[in-house]
């Protein structure tokens, strides 16, 4: 039996591999809740007590199977010790979460803006934590 030319055989192979991986499954986990994150040199926390953000503003609509839009925002008080870069990211519930980040010029008391992203999966009330450390909690109503 004569042996194929190198290239062929390589060429068999590589498809070989790249169909074995194409067909790999996937692995996900759904309606986990995953904890707030923070980065930056900033230094501040969000303003609350007993673990509740204090008066945070709910704008937008958030009803089911809608996808977040530019007007859903959070704005949350924060009161900033030490200047520099701050990356908020809040826990994924119902499958939407809130970011924000940018750079705090001054310190004092601040507003920060959380912007929603996803697409909520259900109605009903849901928690959104802030990271710990920093941060606090909120409820969103979902229609």
């Amino acid at each position: 039996m004569k042996s194929l030319p190198f290239y062929i055989r390589t060429l068999l192979f590589l498809s070989l591999s790249i169909s074995y991986i194409s067909c790999t499954k996937e692995y996900s986990v759904e309606n986990v809740t995953i904890a707030g994150i923070s980065g930056g040199t900033a230094v501040y926390v969000i303003s609350g007590s007993n673990g509740n953000c204090a008066s945070p503003v709910i704008n937008g609509t958030y009803t089911k199977s809608t996808a977040m839009q530019s007007d859903n925002t959070i704005l949350l008080e924060v009161n900033v010790t030490t200047i520099g870069t701050y990356v908020v990211v809040t826990n994924i519930a119902n499958g939407v979460q809130f970011t924000t980040g940018g750079n705090f010029t001054t310190t004092g008391l601040q507003t920060i803006k959380l912007i929603a992203n996803g697409i909520p999966l259900a109605p009903g009330v849901f928690q959104y934590n802030p990271p710990v450390g920093v941060g606090c909690s909120f409820l969103i109503t979902f229609s």
